[in-house]
């Protein structure tokens, strides 16, 4: 007689479990910003399928209380997909801040993902256009190239070459220029 281990083995092998979707890493194919959808290409290959592509994927970004963290997406963006256990279909077109009652009763079905951008293999990991890193001891970081470009030329030009209106005229610019050695990237309040 087999054990009670061994049949779910067998029942998990022989179907269940290419039928049930929980998470995946996929990547962007199309974004729309506007109605924050994606179309996706999942990363790892099914036996029989190959790499499907999903259509009309919300993409979920950090957000509450009336504020969010938005950014862009281009092709190729890596993200994590994440299947829902009943169809999505009545709760996306809903407030969200309701209860939906499922027409179709489908379950962790290719059409009913959620991407979450952001989900990168080590190995493709590099240095980001724009970072923004909350660090140990209480301050915010900003980096990547587009803060230090505007760091070092922008922000350093237009500070050397103000002015101030004043009830006697008009300010010269600084008597002491600004210079890199004058520049952070680094806020920490108290």
């Amino acid at each position: 007689m087999d054990s009670i281990v061994a049949v779910m083995k067998n029942f998990l092998r022989g179907g269940m479990a290419q039928e049930l979707n929980v998470a995946v890493p996929g990547f962007v194919l199309r974004y729309d910003k506007t109605r924050r959808i994606a179309k996706v290409k999942i990363a790892i290959s099914f036996e029989d399928e190959g790499c499907p592509e999903i259509d009309e994927v919300p993409v979920q970004f950090p957000a509450g209380g009336g504020c969010a963290i938005l950014f862009p997406l281009v092709k190729g963006d890596p993200v994590l997909l994440i299947f829902s256990h009943s169809s999505i279909e009545e709760w996306l077109s809903s407030s969200g801040k309701e209860e939906v009652t499922p027409a179709d009763l489908r379950s962790f079905d290719l059409t009913d993902a959620f991407a979450i951008p952001g989900v990168t293999p080590p190995a493709a990991i590099k240095e980001p256009k724009l970072r923004i890193e909350f660090t140990e001891d209480g301050a915010i970081e900003l980096g990547g190239k587009a803060v230090k470009a505007l760091v070092n030329e922008t922000f350093l030009s237009l500070y050397n070459a103000h002015t101030h209106t004043a009830p006697g005229g008009t300010t010269g610019v600084p008597l002491v220029l600004s210079t890199a050695a004058h520049k952070t990237t680094k806020v920490k309040g108290e």
